[in-house]
């Protein structure tokens, strides 16, 4: 299991969640505001030395950062995440157009992307 990341949106630190999670849904909101469409996503967070789970509006206006998680206390926290890792792999696939997006593949082995430029809107 990677660390935990914090992820900050518009400048406000949002959730502390896995790192591989964090990591997705980064390149998540990426590939949304690529097609300029909008989705939600639930995922496990630390707070106050509990887990809880927070929801995501991400898409095309997302401004999100990802750092480490500064806060020790954070740390033995286990995140219970069940499949969601895949389900944003394939959600992921869904908007770049590909088959999949298979698990350990990067960036660059699965991102084909349509040119948007291409076509009157």
């Amino acid at each position: 299991m990677s660390g935990l990341k914090r992820i900050s949106m518009a400048g406000a630190d949002i959730a502390v969640t896995r790192g591989d999670i964090a990591d997705l849904i980064l390149k998540y909101a990426m590939y949304l505001g690529r097609v300029g469409t909008t989705d939600t996503v639930t995922i496990p967070v630390a707070r106050n030395g509990t887990v809880e789970h927070a929801d995501l509006l991400i898409g095309p206006a997302s401004q999100i950062a990802l750092t480490e998680n500064d806060d020790p206390e954070l740390e033995g926290i286990e995140l219970p995440v069940g499949d969601l890792a895949e389900d944003l792999r394939r959600r992921i696939a869904s908007v770049t157009g590909r088959g999949s997006y298979a698990s350990g593949a990067t960036e660059d082995d699965q991102a084909t992307f349509v040119n948007l430029d291409a076509y009157d809107y």
